[in-house]
């Protein structure tokens, strides 16, 4: 069965999108912080998971063009979102498996009204939200 990605671009740098992501999954009940390790977690490129203090959060912002959080919304029920910096805009992907329908469908709710109420007017073309199957 193919898996459910949220890929959402936002006008904006990546420190200001990601405001709008964290207030989104926050919403939503997600936290960027294990209920289990404490710390925040991001993933290198060989597949190894890499743990950090919520205070180095920034950090790994602004380290590469592109970078992954794991969000939390309880020991059983996380996600995997990776960012890609494009300038003055910010690409993100959210890997939905692993989360029920009902929280699927809340997750896309929420970020459609981002932009669609908050976002719209900032855009000048192209594709600002899809749902695709990989």
């Amino acid at each position: 069965m193919a898996r459910p990605i949220l890929k959402i671009t936002i006008p904006r740098n990546i420190s200001e999108s990601f405001s709008y992501v964290i207030d989104c999954l926050g919403g939503v009940g997600f936290s960027m912080v294990s209920p289990v390790s404490q710390k925040i977690a991001t993933w290198n490129d060989h597949g190894d998971q890499l743990l950090f203090e919520y205070s180095d959060f920034h950090e790994i912002l602004r380290k590469d063009e592109q970078g992954n959080l794991q969000f939390w919304k309880n020991a059983n029920e996380d996600i995997f979102v990776h960012w890609k910096k494009m300038g003055d805009r910010s690409k993100y992907l959210i890997y939905l498996d692993g989360l029920s329908g009902e929280t699927q469908e809340l997750l896309i709710s929420t970020f459609s009204n981002l932009i669609l109420s908050r976002l719209r007017y900032d855009y000048r073309g192209g594709i600002a939200f899809a749902i695709i199957f990989e």
